[in-house]
């Protein structure tokens, strides 16, 4: 196999390696996301809600 292709194969490797950590970084940064705006609702919703006596 001639050096170039291999090169260029190793490096589409490394791209596409890279581009699915940043692909899970991304999911799991929107999963935090989506947690913490459920619990700011939460707290807006417990906070509206008249006390009992």
């Amino acid at each position: 196999m001639n050096a170039y292709l291999h090169a260029a194969q190793d490096r589409a490797q490394e791209l596409r390696a890279e581009a699915q950590r940043d692909r899970q970084a991304r999911a799991a940064q929107g999963q935090n996301e989506r947690e913490n705006l459920l619990q700011r609702l939460k707290v807006l919703f417990l906070a509206r809600q008249p006390r009992l006596a």
